[in-house]
């Protein structure tokens, strides 16, 4: 006799878990919890100098965070599913793309706290250096990777 909720489950019932144990298995909880606390923290930290400032604007900004954590966790669980050697050919592309938006910086850019660095786009305004900086990082590394596989055959 089946006890607990198992009782009101039919017998025929099957749910295949090998294939999330499998994925689950490749997956770095060390890293995901030193983010999962980093973020949290950064969201008590937001949330309790809003409360200090005591306007409606500040306090909108911890919900604003929240918002880019789930973008920004979707991303990563994204980046972590896909292999990174079908992104090797659009390396090049980007870099372009992110240094393009370098420099239209320059032609349409708006100055915020001194700094004419962001991009307006109506809602929300845009940083190119946030994009340059994984562009650099990107093709930095497949600079590297190519660099050692020809050092290989010297």
């Amino acid at each position: 006799m089946r006890r607990g909720l198992f009782k009101y489950i039919p017998r025929n019932y099957a749910v295949n878990f090998k294939p999330l144990l499998r994925e689950l298995r490749c997956w770095d909880f060390l890293q995901l919890i030193t983010m999962l606390l980093l973020l949290g923290a950064g969201v008590l930290f937001i949330y309790t100098t809003g409360i200090q400032i005591d306007t409606p604007h500040a306090r909108s900004f911890w919900s604003k965070q929240l918002i880019w954590i789930a973008i920004g966790m979707v991303a990563y669980v994204a980046a972590g599913r896909c292999d990174y050697r079908k992104l090797l050919p659009w390396v090049g592309i980007y870099y372009l793309f992110s240094v393009s938006l370098l420099v239209l910086v320059l032609f349409v850019g708006r100055r915020v706290n001194g700094a004419i660095s962001w991009i307006d786009l109506g809602p929300m305004r845009l940083q190119p250096s946030e994009f340059a900086k994984l562009g650099v990082i990107w093709f930095l590394a497949a600079m590297h990777g190519n660099m050692l596989f020809k050092i290989g055959k010297f």
